[in-house]
């Protein structure tokens, strides 16, 4: 039997009950055996599923909500970029992973202002960009922002897709990068790239665990009442002293230090974004990402497919005394879609001024690309002298060069674009279309010929195989285990020569993926609202009468 696969269901709800599912963003199967689904309005899904008349079905569905009725990520208390707080309801949720055990499920949660501006500044918050850690405690919810204050674009480039360590002790965490191509343009309405925009980050949650958990009064949103309410978190990014915030100790703003006194909201076009202090409880792995969706391990090694340029929406940033700046630049050339395998410290070629030269010299643009008069600084000669006092970052930093794993110096190099389909790209392929999930495939299917492929999802409305080699350096044919069934024997063929083989076309939009039961393919179509399964060709499903 060739190498393919089947439909064998989708839904978008239990069967025989309304559609639940809006717009859904990542998934994956829990300890419990559930299926775990987000939404991009930040809804939290379980669905119970099993497998009827040869098609997978939703039986029982729970949409995961605090014990005051409040959404698990829902109901954070969303802000304006000048921190002041905002009244929507919504999170924008992009990742999600799922772990604990069968008796308490523990599932990590990204989300950031639902917002999405285009061509004009709407006072989103760029500093909204949160961690949440959700455990069922055997009788109710609990939800714990572990990390807040992280970088969001005024489009929708957000806190992304995460895995875990194989020993659970590492979360990986993508973030998207703020601009096109490196500089502030009028698609991303004129803003710069933050510290921590464009990177993966590596979150120790052992350190996680050894700190304390701290209520904040107004860090939660009360559904009822839409007014703010206490909610758990461990860690706030410091941000930098915003010069347009007088720093006074009176329970809002900034106090003396010019710290922040009310949590690290609104990044104020960047005079107020997150920096990295030596003692936080995460480093940046590696940088250069433009808005890699979603990441993963495959033979101990992290792989990512980062989301290409778009021509005329934004430039490369422009260099002056061979240092970049953050000068506006309009029109810019479009990358495609690269697969690269992570490398500790390496740069992956979206650059990012602010962390190529951390003493950069700061505008912040209004939305005809000149600089804001609405404030009373709009710009500022060295970021890094808006370090806040006792803030533990080496002085001309606003990185500290103790959290990242490269050579302080290799990250001037991350101010030069590096455009993907170059020699000088370290990509192992690129693709088209938008790709965004991404999985390791394992099971027995085709007796194991998948086995250490990367599946992605592509916006085409394909599901396609990037068949890595064992080194991790490129692409391989695929092999079909021919009529026998057998790999390796006399009558394999091949059955794609270049390595990128589609899985499955005709779906709508699909966005994230994850692997399931029986070496089924399990898919997340936000186009269509709903969830797809795919499973091989060469499955007898169990209780398929044929």
């Amino acid at each position: 039997m060739a190498i393919g696969f089947n439909n064998v269901g989708g839904f978008s709800g239990v069967a025989g009950g309304p559609n639940v599912l809006s717009s859904p963003t990542s998934l994956q199967f829990g300890p419990d055996g559930r299926l775990y689904v987000s939404e991009q309005n930040g809804s939290i899904n379980a669905f119970t599923v099993t497998l009827q008349d040869g098609n997978y079905i939703a039986t029982a569905h729970e949409e995961l909500t605090l014990a005051n009725g409040g959404g698990v990520v829902k109901s954070i208390q969303n802000h304006n970029d000048d921190g002041s707080l905002n009244s929507g309801e919504n999170r924008q949720v992009t990742g999600i992973v799922v772990t604990g055990d069968a008796d308490n499920p523990v599932l990590y949660i990204s989300s950031s202002d639902p917002r999405i501006a285009s061509g004009g500044e709407v006072n989103l918050d760029t500093n909204s960009g949160v961690v949440t850690r959700v455990t069922w405690t055997g009788s109710e919810w609990e939800a714990v922002d572990i990390i807040r204050g992280l970088p969001r674009s005024e489009e929708n480039h957000a806190v992304n897709g995460m895995t875990l360590s194989d020993d659970g002790t590492k979360l990986y965490l993508m973030v998207g990068g703020n601009t096109n191509n490196g500089a502030p343009s009028a698609f991303f309405s004129y803003t710069n790239e933050y510290a921590l925009s464009g990177t993966l980050l590596e979150i120790d949650l052992t350190d996680i665990e050894q700190r304390s958990i701290v209520s904040d009064a107004a860090g939660g949103r009360n559904p009822s009442t839409n007014s703010p309410y206490a909610r758990d978190y461990v860690y706030d990014l410091p941000t930098l002293d915003d010069p347009n915030i007088a720093n006074v100790t009176d329970g809002v703003g900034e106090d003396a230090n010019g710290m922040d006194e009310a949590g690290p909201w609104g990044g104020n076009d960047g005079l107020n974004m997150g920096i990295l202090p030596a003692d936080a409880p995460f480093r940046i792995y590696a940088d250069g990402f433009r808005n890699a969706f979603d990441v993963t391990f495959r033979d101990g090694q992290l792989y990512t497919v980062d989301n290409g340029s778009n021509g005329n929406l934004g430039g490369n940033p422009i260099a002056v005394n061979g240092e970049a700046t953050t000068q506006v630049n309009n029109g810019g050339s479009g990358d495609p879609e690269p697969l690269f395998r992570i490398v500790d410290g390496d740069y992956y070629g979206h650059p990012n001024p602010a962390r190529s030269n951390q003493d950069l010299e700061w505008n912040v643009y209004n939305n005809s690309g000149s600089l804001d008069g609405s404030l009373a600084t709009n710009n500022v000669p060295n970021l890094s002298a808006l370090v806040p006092a006792g803030v533990n970052i080496q002085a001309g930093y606003i990185i500290d060069p103790s959290k990242f794993s490269g050579e302080a110096a290799r990250l001037l190099e991350s101010g030069i674009r590096v455009e993907r389909d170059r020699a000088q790209s370290n990509n192992i392929v690129t693709v088209g279309s938008s790709t965004n999930g991404i999985i390791e495939y394992t099971g027995d299917a085709f007796d194991g010929a998948l086995n250490g492929a990367i599946v992605v999802t592509q916006f085409n409305d394909t599901v396609t195989l990037l068949n890595v080699n064992a080194s991790g350096t490129g692409l391989e044919s695929v092999i079909d285990p021919g009529p026998d069934g057998v790999l390796g024997t006399g009558d394999d063929v091949v059955a794609d020569q270049d390595g990128i083989f589609f899985l499955q076309s005709g779906l709508s939009n699909p966005l994230d993926l994850t692997m399931g039961p029986n070496g089924t393919i399990w898919v997340a179509e936000i186009g269509g609202n709903k969830v797809s399964v795919l499973a091989p060709s060469d499955l007898v499903l169990p209780d398929d009468p044929d």
